[in-house]
């Protein structure tokens, strides 16, 4: 290659991306991810470590040049590897189990052909999605201009932030924040599992410490698997090492690492698994010592919440909210509004708890608190006749269509509201999967005068107890018309409930008739 004047090579100029990757017996991962990057990338070089499927066919066809290279235990090796036959001005890495998105898609077209940009990398959005809902979002740096200094470190869970920093720095560009998302799939527990990354991983980053006990990364990595994994015995094995590391280095060992409040936050829940008192002294005794961190401030407010000590948990929690560059997101978004949220549970603040919960459902509706939650206070909202609060707890986690119990819910706060005609066809939509809600269809009917021809499959129990629910939303409601509807045309249906008139005259506050 000829460089005139300083400028780059002109094959360079000519090629704007390269794609690399490292792969290895992908053959069932490969045809979604090459569709997710079609047309992104001017060049795929491709590392394989020895892969014995159609890994290497697939990527053959895709246009790929494809380099062999036999696996060392080493992933910046490998990447690295590919980094020394990518020609690009820029260069990306993704892997055969992540699918880029059509925004992030755009965003890096647009962004690798500007002509006079000053960019000199950028993060990209990469979500892990676990079946709680949960998702792990982090920016991770995975694209940046070529430059022969830039190259990975670590073993394993390679980085090349470092380098990538020092280029910077020395070019003058900045570092860009791309808001499209990657998918990355390999670490849902299940496919985790089928390729036994446990057991690789671990053996990793202990061969790492091996070589270097003061390896700080690779302490903070073992123990993020221990937790992966539940492997509490692991954990605290883990975290005492960590500690030993932390005790050799000195008070400023981690104090520019950008992993530093989660390494502490791993340790002191390793060291201290049952001790509340334990772990809130060992946090409090790094906060000077480590770089701003959303898993820092979110870990010692929920100590300190356990210990009663609401004010400086809210104080964390806040500091913990919407922190900037947070790996896990539920760290800076879910898990210190509902932690916010208990201490205003627990201090009678039931309008804060509810703003509350709002707030935190535009990130995770299906989040297990958020949702029990949710779900606690619109039973409140409902007994104290509060169709707006009830509805507005209730419509994020009932599903679109509402189904399931929640849809039940849901459907009663629509009922105490006085939308009878939406009630019903919401209960009429759930009642094949739901015998419950045909006991709501036989309300409706008799709130409105006319016939139900239900058949149901429940219990007198299930029966009685859905039916008694579903007069408590009716006569709480502010509908005197439907209310008055029902009045009139229960005894249609005494003959299934006999407690009925009884029930509805207590609840009425009338003295029942002799």
């Amino acid at each position: 290659m000829t460089v005139l004047d300083g400028e780059m090579p002109i094959s360079m100029r000519d090629i704007r991306l390269s794609l690399c990757m490292i792969v290895r017996d992908e053959a069932g991962m490969l045809p979604d991810f090459l569709r997710s990057v079609e047309g992104l990338w001017d060049e795929l070089v491709v590392v394989d470590t020895g892969s014995v499927d159609a890994t290497v066919e697939i990527l053959q066809q895709a246009g790929a040049t494809v380099t062999h290279r036999p696996w060392d235990d080493d992933f910046s090796a490998a990447r690295n590897a590919g980094l020394e036959l990518a020609t690009g001005e820029w260069v990306a890495y993704f892997d055969a189990d992540e699918r880029i998105s059509p925004e992030l898609h755009a965003q890096l077209k647009v962004l690798v052909n500007l002509p006079e940009d000053n960019a000199g990398a950028a993060t990209v959005v990469m979500e892990n999605r676990h079946p709680s809902g949960h998702i792990h979002a982090a920016p991770l740096l995975r694209v940046w201009r070529n430059d022969p200094a830039v190259r990975f470190v670590h073993r394993i869970h390679e980085d090349i932030a470092a380098s990538v920093s020092d280029a910077l720095g020395r070019t003058g560009r900045h570092l860009e924040a791309l808001t499209g998302v990657v998918d990355h799939l390999g670490y849902v527990r299940d496919v985790a599992a089928a390729k036994d990354k446990r057991t690789r991983d671990i053996s990793l980053l202990e061969r790492c410490l091996a070589d270097d006990p003061d390896d700080l990364y690779s302490h903070y990595k073992r123990m993020e698997q221990a937790r992966y994994w539940h492997d509490k015995a692991l954990w605290m094995a883990a975290a005492q090492d960590a500690s030993a590391a932390l005790n050799r280095g000195g008070a400023s060992v981690i104090a520019d690492a950008h992993y530093g409040g989660e390494l502490v936050v791993l340790t002191a829940l390793g060291l201290y698994p049952d001790d509340t008192k334990g772990t809130l002294a060992w946090l409090e005794g790094w906060e000077t010592r480590i770089l701003p961190s959303a898993a820092f401030h979110y870990w010692r407010g929920h100590q300190r919440e356990l210990l009663g000590q609401f004010e400086s948990a809210v104080d964390d929690y806040q500091r913990a909210l919407g922190h900037p560059g947070t790996r896990n997101l539920q760290l800076s978004s879910v898990r210190p509004l509902m932690g916010m949220c208990r201490i205003a549970l627990a201090t009678g603040q039931l309008a804060e708890a509810h703003t509350l919960i709002i707030e935190a459902m535009t990130y995770n509706v299906m989040d297990d608190e958020i949702s029990v939650a949710a779900r606690a206070m619109a039973d409140l909202a409902l007994a104290d006749g509060d169709a707006k609060e009830a509805m507005a707890l209730m419509r994020p986690i009932a599903g679109d269509p509402p189904a399931g119990a929640d849809g039940i819910t849901l459907a009663r706060a629509l009922m105490m509201s006085g939308d009878i005609h939406g009630t019903r066809a919401l209960v009429a939509q759930m009642v094949d999967a739901l015998p419950e809600a045909g006991i709501g269809l036989v309300m409706c009917d008799l709130c409105l005068g006319q016939d139900s021809n239900v058949s149901l499959e429940l219990s007198q129990h299930d029966a009685d107890q859905a039916m008694k629910a579903w007069i408590d939303v009716v006569l709480r409601g502010k509908n005197i018309d439907i209310a008055r509807g029902f009045l009139q045309n229960a005894g249609a249906i005494t003959g299934v409930f006999p407690w009925l008139q009884p029930y509805v005259f207590e609840l009425l506050g009338i003295d029942a008739p002799a």
